[in-house]
């Protein structure tokens, strides 16, 4: 019983978790740069992905 109550808690924290990605309100797309400079994504995100309104670059 009590791996079986543990097991829901971990559930519902890791449910929790997914409903609050710390982004600014309003933004919700990701971006994935494959094989992108770490120069060039900072680049990116400071000239376009930003003021366009992205929330995340993977």
């Amino acid at each position: 019983m009590r791996p079986l109550v543990l097991l829901g808690l971990l559930a519902l924290a890791l449910v929790r978790a997914q409903k609050d990605p710390h982004w600014e309100s309003g933004r919700s797309a990701i971006v994935h740069l494959f094989e992108w400079k770490f120069e060039d994504i900072a680049a990116e995100c400071e000239r376009f992905l930003g003021p366009k309104g992205f929330a995340s670059v993977q």
